[in-house]
């Protein structure tokens, strides 16, 4: 039985007398020399792929355990606040709903009543906005039944203009307990909480509960209406993350304009939620991550995002290998041109544009083209991606007034939808998906719109229950 190399002793070693032994311990060093290095790039590469971060992967900054070294606030004597050189914000008066005069009858520092006439230019005003002891009025209407000889039924009067029959709330505060959920991110305990001590109106969770689901029925109108315009969207920009129901992995998917944005709660993070949303085949342009989910998905204009990319581009500079690393430079060197490229275009004509953008493919795809990788290694799946998609990752070169070379835009939209699934932990049936979707389709399109999402959600709760016209997302 032949032994290896680590298997030896040293005295074995010390028994070797013909040129046939020494030659074959030569052999069993190289092999274990081979292992060795083997195992010392596969250990490299893991301690590279546990040291991955928000700069070299999709993980977001919060999983960074510290502050990159560029990141950290340098040690110095800035005092807090507001910084020398930085311009002031001060509120402006608004109109008062009461003014109250003040009047000087006795001089305050030698109590003289010998005082001048009042002048309209020496008045200094002061304004304060207050809570009333009760903030919110409880009206409780009494309607008086009467029998009617000839239906044989006591009837009973309408209620006023204005008053939600079987609702203890009105429109006003439904709307109120909508918008705190959604846009303030107030559980329904803690919505329990200000009902009872701010606005002295104690009510059940149920009761609460059961006012946003009321809320959610009237933003159905303006979430459908947004999802049927998705598909005829000239260019949209696409995202999802994980939602929850009852420990179920559910998918929320977002799709974007720079005016409208429409959330969706689905089971699946399949290419068949793009395909139930926006058809069998988007005629717009449709700019999105690399998840496998969009590269099936049939659209004539898909623009990759580069950030995604280059995070991923910016892993291979960590690996041990010198030739992955050097790829990984050349990579981002590349990338940097191309962004220069980007934002420099407004200063260039549309000839001298699209002369730099064909001069810098031409030498990307010959770089990238001439480059030999083992299959599977990371540098690999890189090329691989580049050459495949070459045309989906630099298409907004070719189409710079539709396109945007990263997917930010839908990235930003998906912060509120993360900061409710953060307070509510997911949902706990269909009527809390449609409750997430509508809610964050409504607060997030007035956002990028500059619109008042507390103004919307009344108009849109009164169109629901007094049959006036509802509001539209869709402008």
């Amino acid at each position: 039985m032949v032994l290896s190399f680590s298997e030896m002793k040293l005295e074995e070693l010390s028994k070797i007398k013909s040129l046939d032994e020494a030659l074959e311990v030569i052999k069993l060093l190289l092999i274990e020399n081979q292992r060795l290095k083997s195992e010392n790039q596969e250990l490299k590469e893991r301690i590279a792929k546990l040291e991955k971060d928000s700069s070299t992967s999709s993980k977001p900054p919060s999983s960074d355990i510290t502050k990159p070294e560029k990141e950290r606030r340098r040690p110095g004597k800035r005092k807090r606040g507001g910084q020398k050189g930085h311009k002031g914000h001060f509120r402006k008066p608004v109109e008062p709903d009461k003014v109250e005069e003040c009047h000087l009858e006795i001089c305050p520092e030698c109590g003289s009543k010998n005082l001048g006439e009042e002048s309209p230019n020496q008045v200094k005003t002061h304004q304060q906005a207050e809570l009333v002891i009760k903030p919110v009025e409880l009206t409780e209407y009494r309607c008086f039944g009467r029998y009617c000889s000839c239906c044989n039924h006591v009837q009973y009067p309408e209620l006023p203009s204005g008053v939600i029959p079987g609702q203890l709330f009105g429109p006003r505060l439904l709307s109120l307990c909508g918008y705190l959920k959604s846009t303030m991110g107030i559980s329904i305990t803690e919505l329990g909480h200000i009902f009872t001590e701010v606005f002295q109106l104690p009510v059940a969770r149920s009761t609460i509960q059961s006012a946003i689901f009321k809320v959610s029925s009237a933003l159905a109108p303006c979430h459908d209406e947004a999802l049927e315009a998705l598909p005829k969207q000239k260019a949209l920009n696409a995202d999802e993350t994980g939602w929850k129901e009852y420990g179920k992995k559910l998918w929320v998917w977002l799709f974007c304009t720079p005016i409208l944005a429409c959330f969706v709660i689905r089971d699946s993070r399949g290419c068949k939620v793009l395909k139930e949303i926006l058809g069998e085949t988007f005629d717009g342009a449709l700019t999105s991550d690399f998840y496998s989910a969009y590269t099936c998905y049939a659209t004539a204009l898909q623009q990759f995002c580069l950030a995604h990319l280059i995070r991923d581009i910016k892993f291979l500079t960590t690996l041990p290998s010198q030739k992955d690393k050097d790829f990984g430079e050349k990579l981002l060197s590349y990338m940097r041109r191309v962004f220069k490229l980007w934002h420099d275009r407004e200063g260039l004509s549309k000839e001298q544009f699209q002369k730099k953008v064909r001069l810098f493919e031409t030498q990307a795809q010959n770089y990238v083209y001439a480059q030999k990788f083992e299959k599977g290694t990371d540098a690999h799946r890189i090329q691989r991606r580049l050459t495949k998609h070459w045309k989906s990752i630099f298409r907004f070169l070719k189409q710079p007034d539709t396109l945007q070379p990263t997917n930010n835009d839908a990235e930003r939209d998906l912060r509120l939808l993360v900061r409710m699934r953060r307070v509510s932990q997911g949902s706990r049936g269909k009527k809390g998906q449609l409750w997430t979707a509508r809610a964050a389709t409504v607060i997030t399109s007035c956002r990028k719109q500059k619109r008042s999402p507390w103004e919307f959600i009344q108009n849109a709760v009164n169109a629901h229950f007094f049959q006036v016209s509802a509001p539209s997302l869709v402008v």
